[in-house]
């Protein structure tokens, strides 16, 4: 169910590059749910911001024919309720846009007479384009002062509208004709708003104006409508900095914030609107320095707190009256439709904002990136409700973030309730487990044999660390390797140190010829340190051999939840295990995958195994991709699920008719 859970989640592969400035590396902020499903199809979008302009859009983008599709066609924009009968016209129609107008007059003459004012002086006859000007209302207003009005609608029902009592045009005039354009609510819904703020740049007369309003993702702490400033609808998100570097990039200087003396009446609430006036000056620099995306990403952490506290705070969802006379079977239909609607409630605030580290936990390099999102279910060790999949550009070790802190790793582990001792009350018979695990490590054994040739002599020593009950050290003592193990677990540690020799901390001196790392590098915080220390307790020549979940394969065996979880916090592919061997002194001879080995997995590739030979430490090679892996076996697996979830709607979708066939005729019998 877990992973099933987690394929609804989006991978975080953002733009290659800003749609806004075109710059490269755009980073993912923040996950949302996407319910209405208007103009972008994905059940969830991907926040993304650009940290060179500051920019921020619902990742995918939809395509140009899906948006003109939705604001021109029939079945999207249009479908406003009661526009359609407005077009077309009689008494009754003219009624309802008479009442319409009304509705919105009075805050449009607010608004006209708070914006005139800082205008300054215009000539006798101005003129004002309204671009996306819906049915007029606004233009309305400017005629009643004497302004010439021009309106630019792509709903051809609102337009038709507006052409009754303005001028209405196609598309943006290539002359500058205009003293004012008025940009009422429509940036966040272009796919391109710089090319758009160009063209409106140019059709200002030089020293004219261009007024702004957007929803405001700066006071989203404030307002905490996150589906307003950001949705399948809107696609771009604009805080005040973003938003003024854009139009710098048009040729536009702001010179006012309007958000005081009255503005912000008639709005949504507090807040909502982010709205600025701004020049078209002969020449407008870009703006530069500082941070641009800081305020986005401040915005979406503050808003994370002031909405959890306020959830935590609400009064629980209850049962309805009654449902302890309903039937078992309605009585479960009506707590799974509550358990689903406290998901809903809380999901937004749950899903994590995808700030990465600022460094790998395994190298130290600052080249994290985000990859995706996986739900925590049984929060074993951290208690958090989703993990961030996050990648380091330059060892391409990937890891769930946050990380859990040395503590809650070691209360887990050392057998404090609800811990890792917990899996020991799970075997119903623990000499049959015993048994299987012997079997397979003796097969391990087997096949390893050609690898561990040359280390050592007579008296070969090993250290299994993570030795669990002792099994793999059975299996070694049985050909001859004398054994020692290492297990945090004390009710694991006291039944293995009745057959083997059993250690507190690795030596600090050469010891062993052979070290075992079965299954524990993905439960480590900081593997290299830990492979550091067992190659400080290495003789030359000695081998290691490691064995954990195989990230590479993914899209094969599908247990997305085995990679990494909560409990496995380190991922591997074989590109990332070569780097992390590497960084503590470990030379990577290859990866074992042979049939052999995989006979002994219940999927084929399932385990990445992997035997290396102490040697000198080595840097990973800039200019490399080692990453590129793993990011394709998320893609991989994406694709498989995709494609099986599919086929099981095709498969579920042709039993409806026999279905439905089969009811209908068991009910005339």
């Amino acid at each position: 169910m877990a992973d099933a859970e987690n394929t609804s989640f989006p991978l975080l592969e953002a733009a290659a590059t800003c749609p806004v400035c075109g710059a490269g590396r755009p980073q993912p902020l923040h996950v949302y749910p996407n319910p209405k499903r208007r103009i972008a199809r994905a059940e969830r979008l991907i926040l993304t911001g650009c940290p060179a302009c500051g920019a921020a859009w619902s990742h995918p983008l939809p395509s140009a024919a899906e948006v003109d599709a939705w604001y021109a066609g029939a079945e999207g924009w249009e479908q406003r309720p009661g526009l359609r009968a407005q077009a077309d016209g009689g008494d009754q129609a003219e009624a309802k846009l008479l009442r319409k107008l009304d509705a919105k007059r009075a805050t449009r003459e607010r608004e006209t007479e708070l914006l005139l004012p800082l205008l300054g002086d215009l000539r006798s006859s101005p003129r004002v384009l309204d671009f996306g000007c819906g049915i007029g209302a606004w233009l309305d207003s400017f005629a009643a002062r004497g302004w010439a009005t021009t309106g630019i609608e792509p709903g051809p029902t609102a337009r038709a509208i507006t052409a009754r009592r303005h001028r209405a045009l196609d598309a943006i005039p290539h002359e500058p004709e205009f003293d004012l354009v008025v940009v009422q609510h429509v940036f966040e819904h272009l796919r391109d708003p710089l090319a758009a703020a160009r063209a409106l740049a140019t059709a200002t007369r030089p020293g004219g104006w261009v007024f702004v309003s957007v929803p405001s993702l700066d006071r989203l702490p404030v307002h905490g409508k996150l589906g307003y400033a950001a949705s399948g609808v809107h696609l771009f998100t604009y805080t005040a900095e973003g938003m003024t570097r854009m139009l710098a990039l048009a040729g536009l200087r702001v010179t006012e914030r309007l958000e005081d003396g009255g503005w912000e009446e008639g709005s949504q609430g507090p807040g909502v609107h982010l709205k600025l006036l701004a020049r078209r000056d002969e020449v407008t620099l870009p703006v530069t320095g500082g941070d641009p995306l800081e305020p986005a990403r401040s915005a979406l952490e503050a808003w994370g707190r002031v909405r959890l506290a306020a959830l935590e705070a609400a009064s629980p969802l209850v049962a309805p009256r009654g449902l302890a006379r309903l039937s078992r079977r309605r009585q479960a239909v009506h707590q799974s439709a509550l358990t689903k609607r406290k998901r809903a409630l809380r999901e937004p605030l749950d899903l994590p904002l995808l700030e990465p580290p600022t460094a790998c936990p395994c190298c130290a390099a600052g080249d994290m990136k985000p990859l995706h999102v996986l739900r925590n279910p049984h929060r074993r060790i951290a208690p958090v409700a989703h993990l961030v999949v996050t990648g380091c550009r330059r060892c391409g070790i990937v890891f769930a973030h946050p990380l859990p802190t040395p503590a809650q790793l070691d209360a887990f582990y050392a057998g404090e309730a609800q811990g890792w001792e917990d899996r020991l009350d799970e075997q119903d018979d623990q000499d049959a487990f015993m048994d299987r695990k012997h079997e397979r490590y003796r097969r391990e054994l087997e096949l390893l044999g050609h690898a561990l040739e040359g280390t050592g002599g007579t008296g070969r020593r090993v250290l299994d660390f993570g030795c669990g009950l002792g099994a793999w050290l059975d299996a070694l003592g049985e050909a001859g390797w004398e054994t020692e193990g290492l297990e945090p677990g004390a009710a694991q540690r006291a039944a293995t140190a009745q057959r083997h020799r059993v250690v507190d901390a690795v030596s600090g001196a050469p010891r062993y010829d052979l070290i075992v790392l079965n299954h524990v590098l993905e439960h480590l915080r900081d593997p290299v340190a830990t492979l550091r220390e067992l190659r400080a307790a290495a003789r030359p020549g000695a081998r290691l051999y490691a064995s954990s979940p195989n990230l590479g394969r993914l899209a094969e065996h599908g247990k997305l939840g085995y990679v990494v979880s909560g409990v496995h916090v380190m991922s591997f592919t074989a590109a990332g295990l070569r780097s992390v061997l590497g960084l503590a002194g470990w030379v990577a001879e290859g990866e074992l995958d042979d049939p052999g080995w995989e006979a002994l997995d219940a999927r084929p590739g399932m385990r990445l195994r992997m035997v290396a030979v102490a040697g000198d430490p080595v840097t990973p090679p800039a200019g490399e991709h080692p990453l590129e892996p793993a990011e394709n076996a998320l893609r991989g697996h994406a694709a498989a699920r995709s494609a099986a979830q599919g086929a099981g709607s095709s498969s579920t979708s042709s039993l409806r008719p026999r279905l439905r066939a089969f009811i209908s005729e068991s009910s005339r019998r």
